[in-house]
C-alpha cells in the first residue's frame, strides 16, 4: 500500500506534508500547511483557520454561564470574525505577479448580519472590474431583532 505524502513546506525543507499547489496557487505556509490558495492572497490564508478557532471557542462556553453571559460571548467572537474574514484589497497587478492571473474568485464568509464587509478591488491601467454574484441569498431590511 503507497501512502501519499503531500508536497514539500515552504517553511520546513525536511517536511512533506503540505499542500500540493496547482498553477497559479501558492500554499499557505505555517498558517495552514495542508491548503493552497491564489498566489498573491497569502495573506488571507488564514481567516478560515480563526473561524474553526472562533467555532471551538463557542462550543467551549462553560455549561453554566447563564444564556445572557453565552449571547454576549457570541456577539464578542462575532465583531472579531467580522474584522477578519470580511475586510480584503484585491490588487490586479499583485495577483497577476504572484498567480500570473488578474482575477480571481472570492467566497462569501459565512457571517450573520447585520454586518458590514468591504472589498476593494484595484485595477491596472486599462481594466475594468467586474463582479459576478453567483448567490444572494436575501435582499431586505433589519427588523432590529435577527
Amino acid at each position: 500500500m503507497c501512502e501519499a505524502s503531500g508536497c514539500q513546506c515552504s517553511f520546513d525543507s525536511g517536511k512533506l506534508g503540505c499542500a500540493c499547489c496547482a498553477k497559479g496557487g501558492c500554499p499557505c505556509g505555517r498558517a495552514a500547511p495542508k491548503r493552497c490558495i491564489q498566489c498573491g492572497l497569502e495573506n488571507y490564508c488564514s481567516n478560515s483557520e480563526y473561524l474553526s478557532l472562533l467555532s471551538s471557542q463557542l462550543l467551549s462556553f462553560n455549561l453554566n454561564s447563564t444564556e445572557q453571559q453565552q449571547q454576549q460571548q457570541k456577539k464578542k467572537l462575532s465583531l472579531r470574525t467580522k474584522r477578519q474574514v470580511c475586510n480584503m484589497t484585491l490588487d490586479s497587478r499583485e495577483l497577476l505577479s504572484r498567480s500570473g492571473k488578474s482575477f480571481g474568485q472570492l467566497k462569501s464568509p459565512s457571517i450573520k448580519g447585520p454586518t458590514i464587509c468591504y472589498y476593494s478591488f484595484v485595477p491596472s491601467q486599462k481594466q475594468r472590474i467586474e463582479l459576478q454574484f453567483y448567490r444572494l441569498v436575501n435582499l431586505g431590511t433589519f427588523n432590529g431583532t435577527e
